[in-house]
C-alpha cells in the first residue's frame, strides 16, 4: 500500500471506508470495513462445514451457516492478512481466541456476556453477536489493524460515553471520508452525548466535555484544527472519535460532525484474536 499523502492543510486525505483496495487503488486502508453479509446477523460457525471453516479462518465478514458469501476477490485477499502480532488465523487459533475472550469477559465481570457467547459458539445459534476484523489503525492502540472483535447489540438505553461502536456513516461523513457507497461503516468511540459541549484540547488527547476533562487511555493527540472548535451536540446526535486521532476520519473533520444515534449498529465488546490479546474493550 502506498504511503499516506497529506492535503495542503496537513490533514490526512479522504478515504473510502467501504471497500478493500485493489492494485489500482493508491489510497490507504483507513477506515475500510467490508460489511457484506446476508441476513440480519453476521455469524461464524467454526464447527460446521469446511466452507464455513474457511470463512472463519479468512476473517471474511459474511454470514455463515444460513447466508451466502457476497464479496470480491480483493476483499478475500485483504482479509486473510494476519493480525499485527503475527499470529496466523487458523481454525485452532480462532477457537483459542473464542476461549480466551470468554475467560476475559468472566474476569472483567461480564459473566452474562461470557455465558451468552459460549452458548452461541457451542450451539451455532449466533443471533445477538457479530464478528469483525479491524481494518485500519484508526482505533489504535485500543484495537490494532488485523485484530478481530466481538460485537453485541447496543443497549436499549442507548450508547454510553466511551463505548466503542460500529456506525453507519451519514451522507456528510461519507463525503468527507471519500466513501463510494451508502453501506460504509466505521469503528469509533462515543465521546459526546446529546446536549454535550465538546472541545478538543490542543496537542493532547484530552477532551473537554461540558468543561470537564475526559481522558481516553492511550489515545493520540487531537488534530490541531479541530481543537480550535467548540462542538455542541444536538438532541438525538453523538460526537465520535477514533483513538488514533490524526489517522481517523471522524466527527472532528466531518462536514457535519454529528452522528444520529440510530446510525450505531453494534457495540464492540472486546477483542478475541490474537488469543494472547483477548480482552474487553474499555
Amino acid at each position: 500500500m502506498a504511503p499516506t499523502p497529506t492535503s495542503p492543510d496537513g490533514r490526512q486525505p479522504e478515504h473510502s471506508p467501504c471497500t478493500w483496495s485493489d492494485s489500482r487503488d493508491t489510497s490507504t486502508s483507513e477506515e475500510r470495513l467490508d460489511l457484506s453479509y446476508s441476513g440480519s446477523w453476521m455469524t461464524v460457525r467454526p464447527k460446521l462445514t469446511a466452507a464455513c471453516a474457511a470463512i472463519a479462518a479468512s476473517g471474511v465478514l459474511v454470514g455463515c451457516g444460513g447466508g451466502t458469501q457476497t464479496q470480491s476477490a480483493s476483499s478475500t485477499r485483504a482479509t486473510r492478512a494476519t493480525a499485527t502480532t503475527g499470529t496466523t488465523a487458523t481454525r485452532a487459533t480462532l477457537r483459542q481466541g473464542f476461549t480466551a475472550f470468554i475467560a476475559a469477559a468472566r474476569a472483567g465481570g461480564r459473566t452474562d456476556l461470557a455465558d451468552r457467547f459460549a452458548t452461541a459458539i457451542a450451539s451455532g445459534d449466533h443471533k445477538g453477536f457479530a464478528l469483525f476484523t479491524v481494518p485500519s489503525p484508526a482505533m489504535a492502540p485500543t484495537m490494532l489493524a488485523g485484530d478481530r472483535v466481538v460485537g453485541e447489540p447496543v443497549a436499549a438505553a442507548g450508547p454510553r460515553r466511551g463505548d466503542v461502536v460500529v456506525i453507519a456513516l451519514t451522507t456528510a461523513a461519507r463525503t468527507t471520508c471519500g466513501a463510494r457507497t451508502g453501506t460504509a461503516r466505521q469503528m469509533k468511540r462515543v465521546i459526546g452525548l446529546p446536549g454535550d459541549r465538546i472541545q478538543l484540547v490542543p496537542n493532547r488527547s484530552d477532551v473537554l466535555v461540558n468543561g470537564t476533562r475526559y481522558v481516553t487511555k492511550g489515545a493520540t493527540p487531537n488534530r490541531p484544527r479541530a481543537a480550535a472548535r467548540v462542538f455542541e451536540v444536538p438532541p438525538g446526535k453523538l460526537f465520535v472519535l477514533g483513538d488514533n486521532r490524526r489517522a481517523s476520519c471522524d466527527s472532528a473533520i466531518w462536514r457535519d460532525p454529528y452522528l444520529p444515534q440510530a446510525n450505531i449498529e453494534w457495540k464492540l465488546a472486546g477483542v478475541y484474536f490474537p488469543p494472547d490479546h483477548a480482552r474487553l474493550l474499555k
